[in-house]
């Protein structure tokens, strides 16, 4: 009986599908036939997909009998497929077929000289040069006086990296078109690729002479070259060039522009004055230019650079705004030079004081001055001791009332600075605090609350200070918010192990003695907490402390030598991998050891793969190595010793 009722079903089943494939021309498979309801069918694949899809998994030879079927369909396919199916039979290994297609298309095509290109390759695959270098040459008598029929040639041959007859290609089109200028920019890129860089530069710069506008768009394409120039050769030809023309440059100064663009991009500052100064003469113009590069120069460690250049505007524009804005940045910059030295000798300070106070009696106090009035106080307070005059000073820009929020915020820190070092950390944790809740979510307020924080540190509130420093560890700055977590770690950890806090005191004694510059003070200070009772937990923060300072003081080599010793003897510390990033920018910048540099930032990547310097440490090693063919991966932490201690 079961057995006769499943017959049936088999009968019926078969007859269903039977009737389907009648009516419908299609057998249906027992898949479709118990396809859940509601689930779509797969779509099927084109014989275009599927072609495409072997010719970009390198399966030329499959690739090529699916083309050659799409291109024998009809006229219109045959424009659309000839040349993928030229390549795939190239790629396949059948020359002759590629030869034979080739030639047919030129046959039908007799003033497209693209073909005789494709022939005269096929040729060379067959290593039948003399054959080759007839179409070639075919193709480019071929050419007629159109840029479409020019480029149609020029192109082809590109793309078989024939670059000396697609340039004869371009030629032949200047000739027939009477137009020297004709091609350029495509002639450009042609004798990049053939690494003949002189006839690079001389062809770009001919296309801008030819059409001006393009300017951005040839300084973004030198841009381009020039980060890839390992020895140099596109960077010469490029300044021959450009210095040739702008000698010879009559009227205007397009090319002298041009020049001074190209001197920045090559850090190369004395050709960019020069630069500068003949544009500003030829054009007449106020120094703004100078002023410029004269910051610019700063912002890169060339102060004589700058130097001349502020000085060339307080010769020339003494009468202007811009000279006086010249005098501000000459002793501004004497001020950063000065601060960056650490250790002053105080007879120099007095002088800059005096500097800063006929500056200030020549302008009335405004935002337009506001570093100076900023860098005044600081000198008066951290130099030479004068508190009440630095804050005098810094109340009266308050009171100029033009102050928006963050130049408010900005003399607001440096006024909390003031007092902190005075000896009045409440007065500086108000100021702080004010700053905090008037830019609460922006840098400048995550700032003044990690100084607020590290007022608590100095003061003995540890427990205030931490939890402070925990709220900062999601703050947007990743440096910040690093050093919030390290400093509350450090906090955390020593609070349990030390019921008196007597090393964390001593600890932040230290850090407050360097804040102040007085550095043997902080050193004592370091010794006396390692030779407290069990401290052996925190002797690699001794070690990076003492480090950071002889890094303030530019001895290196001591620097070096403490920090090797957390490398070796505490790698599992926390501080580990900042003492080996550190290291390894103290070989590569000042010790110039970079085989060394080049294993400590290697280090980072296998030992620390998780630290906050690893994109760092990667892209320094990589620039180590010799690699030419990458891209840095932009981090803002690609930066080094920014004393946490140390932020006045």
């Amino acid at each position: 009986m079961k057995y006769t009722f499943f017959v049936a079903i088999v009968v019926f089943l078969l007859s269903f599908v039977a009737a389907n494939a009648q009516n419908n021309g299609n057998f249906i498979s027992p898949n479709e036939l118990y396809r859940p309801v509601g689930t779509p069918e797969k779509p099927k694949v084109s014989d275009d997909e599927l072609a495409y899809q072997y010719y970009s998994s390198s399966e030329f030879d499959k690739a090529a009998v699916l083309f050659e079927k799409l291109y024998n369909k009809s006229a219109e396919n045959q424009a659309r497929y000839y040349k993928i199916l030229f390549y795939s039979l190239i790629s396949s290994g059948r020359i002759d077929d590629a030869e034979n297609l080739a030639k047919n298309a030129q046959k039908k095509n007799k003033n497209n000289g693209s073909y005789l290109v494709d022939i005269g390759y096929s040729y060379l695959l067959k290593d039948d040069t003399k054959k080759a270098n007839k179409y070639f040459n075919d193709a480019i008598d071929n050419i007629s006086a159109g840029e479409s029929s020019v480029r149609n040639v020029a192109n082809a041959f590109v793309g078989f990296r024939e670059t000396k007859f697609a340039i004869k290609a371009y030629e032949k089109g200047r000739e027939l078109m009477n137009n020297p200028l004709a091609f350029s920019n495509d002639l450009g890129y042609v004798y990049y690729s053939s690494q003949n860089y002189d006839k690079m530069a001389a062809e770009y710069l001919n296309y801008l002479e030819a059409i001006p506008k393009q300017k951005q768009y040839i300084c973004n394409r030198f841009q381009d070259f020039l980060s890839n120039d390992p020895e140099g050769l596109i960077a010469d030809a490029i300044k021959t060039e450009l210095l040739k023309r702008a000698q010879n440059e009559k009227d205007g100064t397009f090319f002298s522009e041009l020049m001074l663009w190209y001197s920045i991009q090559m850090k190369d500052f004395s050709m960019a004055y020069r630069q500068a100064v003949a544009i500003d003469k030829v054009n007449k113009e106020d120094g703004h230019r100078l002023i410029e590069l004269a910051e610019l120069c700063i912002s890169n460690h060339d102060y004589e650079n700058a130097s001349v250049a502020y000085s060339y505007n307080i010769n020339n524009h003494g009468d202007e705004p811009t000279g006086l804005y010249s005098e501000i940045g000459l002793v501004n910059m004497d001020y950063i030079i000065m601060s960056a030295e650490k250790i002053v000798d105080k007879k120099r300070a007095e002088l800059l004081d005096v500097s800063f106070n006929s500056l200030l009696k020549k302008t009335s106090i405004s935002l337009d001055v506001s570093d100076i009035v900023i860098n005044s106080a600081n000198l008066k307070a951290f130099y030479l001791g004068k508190y009440d005059e630095a804050v005098n000073l810094l109340d009266t820009l308050l009171a100029s009332g033009r102050a928006k929020s963050k130049d408010i915020a900005n003399i607001k820190l440096a006024k909390g600075d003031i007092y902190l070092t005075a000896g009045e950390p409440w007065e500086a944790s108000l100021l702080y605090s004010q700053v905090e809740k008037l830019l609460k979510d922006e840098p400048l307020g995550h700032l003044a609350k990690y100084k607020n924080a590290l007022v608590f540190y100095y003061l003995g509130e540890f427990n205030w200070s931490a939890a402070k420093l925990d709220i900062l560890k999601s703050a947007t700055g990743k440096l910040i918010a690093n050093d919030a977590m390290q400093l509350s770690l450090f906090i955390k950890e020593n609070l349990a192990d030390d019921s008196l806090n007597t090393v964390l005191n001593y600890f932040a004694k230290s850090d407050l003695a360097v804040f102040n510059k007085k550095y043997d003070e902080a050193m004592s200070l370091l010794d006396s907490a390692m030779m407290s009772p069990a401290t052996t937990v925190i002797n690699d923060d001794v070690l990076f402390n003492k480090a950071k300072i002889f890094i303030i003081l530019n001895d290196y080599t001591t620097a070096d030598s403490l920090l090797k010793i957390i490398e070796n003897t505490y790698a599992s510390s926390v501080l580990a991998d900042e003492a080996v990033f550190t290291r390894a920018f103290i070989n590569e910048k000042y010790l110039d050891n970079p085989a060394e540099a080049g294993r400590l930032y290697e280090t980072i990547l296998f030992l620390y793969p998780e630290s906050i310097f690893t994109v760092s440490a990667r892209n320094r090693y990589r620039e180590l190595r010799g690699d030419t063919n990458f891209s840095p991966i932009n981090d803002d932490n690609d930066i080094i010793f920014v004393p946490l201690l140390n932020i006045n």
